[in-house]
Formats: C-alpha cells, structure tokens, sequence
C-alpha cells in the first residue's frame, strides 16, 4: 500500500462521497474486502485527514477557551483597580466641597480612619462628623485634595492601595501646600462595590509614615 504523506492528508476532503461510503467500517476503517487498492488508500487518506482535522480543532478551541479566560480574569483585575482609584479620589472631591455624606459613602459602615494616630474616625458617623467640624469648614472653599496615584492590588475581595495625598490651601491669595501624607488604603467588596475599611494616614516625616509603604 502506497504510504500517505502530510500533503495528502491536508489536501484529502474529509467527505466521503457516497459512492465509497460502503468501504467504511469499523469505527471509520476502510475494510471492504471488494476495495480496490486506489480506493482504499483513498478512504483511509479521507478517515486520517478528519481525525487530524478533528484533533486540530479540539485544541484550537481548548486554546481559545483559556485565552477568553485569562483576557476576563485580566479585565476583571483592571475593573476593580479602576473603581478603587475612584473611590479614593471621590474622597477627595467629596470633601472639597463639604459633602460629609458624599465623603463618608466611600467608607464602610465600620470603618477606621487613622490621622496620624491623634486623630481617629469610626464609622461613617465620625467621617460626617470631620467634614462638618469648625476646622474643616474654615478651610472651605479655599482647599483641593489631590490623591493618588496608588499601587493597588487585589487578592479576591480584598485589595490594598498606598499611595501619597496632598492638600492645597489657598489663604490671601496664594496657594500653597498645606499637607503631604503617606497614605494606605484597606478595602472591601461589599454588595459589589469596593469600600474602604481603613485609611491610614502619616504625615510627610512622620515617624510612622515609611512604614506604611514597608508593609505593603
């Protein structure tokens, strides 16, 4: 029997014609004991060229499978480092222009919110309680919070970002910085939506503020 090359069985129709389908038995074999040679090599070209075929496909889309997989995991990952961001910079403009409750939605209900250790906020309750305080009145309309960039990372959902914030004053006429911090970021997913559970703030020269990066 004539040997079949790669050439052959790439160019070979996987479709049998009827007029040969007799000469197919045994789970695709060509057995026919009134097969001609020419047909029989013929048929087993055409059985060889559809298992190659077959086998080809089933990788492919096993390969495509894990592809689409991975390009969702991936969105997925840049989705909730997106609305992470945000809901750090929706601080920052909430506060701005005296939204307690705009300021303290980006919280969790229970959330802790440390300034330099001094300064400790529970809940939303003491976030509402900070924006509508004498001192951060007094410094409205006059200030702008500029937070972030952050290095975030996720794991599950849960994620962590730090990250540095600054508060620009405008006082006489001139704008000048008011404070520089070294921030970390605790978050939680909760009812699909990322929330801060911690903030932890330290002051430029803190001796306290490296190590919020440290841990990180």
């Amino acid at each position: 029997m004539p040997s079949i090359t790669p050439l052959q069985i790439a160019t070979e129709s996987s479709v049998v014609p009827k007029s040969e389908r007799k000469t197919m038995v045994g789970g695709g074999r060509c057995a026919h004991p009134a097969s001609t040679s020419a047909t029989r090599t013929a048929c087993l070209q055409r059985v060889t060229a559809r298992r190659y075929s077959t086998a080809a496909m089933t990788s492919s889309m096993e390969h495509l499978e894990t592809t689409v997989a991975d390009l969702a995991r991936r969105v997925r990952a840049l989705e909730d480092e997106l609305a992470i961001h945000r809901q750090i910079v929706r601080y920052g403009l909430a506060v701005d222009v005296g939204d307690a409750d705009g300021a303290a939605a980006v919280f969790t209900e229970d959330t802790v919110y440390d300034v330099d250790g001094p300064l400790l906020m529970e809940g939303r309750r003491g976030v509402r309680a900070m924006v509508g305080g004498a001192r951060h009145q007094a410094m409205l309309p006059n200030c702008a919070h500029q937070i972030g960039p952050a290095v975030v990372e996720v794991d599950g959902d849960r994620a962590t970002a730090v990250g540095y914030s600054r508060v620009y004053l405008r006082r006489e006429g001139a704008i000048g910085i008011y404070r520089v911090s070294f921030n970390r970021w605790e978050l939680e997913r909760r009812g699909g939506e990322w929330l801060i559970a911690r903030r932890t703030t330290r002051l430029l020269g803190h001796p306290e503020a490296r190590a919020l990066f440290e841990t990180s």
